[in-house]
């Protein structure tokens, strides 16, 4: 319902990415959206415990992002 609002009022199909931040990252949640009874693409936050892999790479393993748009930033 929510992308047909979405929809109609831009006036053309278009894909929806929901973002959400830890509070809703739970299992219902996501199989809802992987289930392909929601159609959205989907960001959603993780707790550290939930990417813990990411933690142990070091600083030095990331790229600088474009830094007019995102200076400091790294990815």
């Amino acid at each position: 319902m929510l992308k047909w609002r979405y929809e109609k009022i831009i006036g053309k199909t278009t894909d929806v990415t929901v973002v959400f931040d830890r509070g809703n990252n739970s299992a219902d949640n996501i199989e809802l959206l992987e289930g392909g009874r929601i159609p959205f693409h989907y960001v959603g936050g993780l707790k550290r415990n939930q990417a813990e892999k990411l933690f142990t790479i070091p600083k030095t393993e990331y790229s600088a992002m474009d830094s007019v748009k995102f200076p400091g930033h790294r990815q």
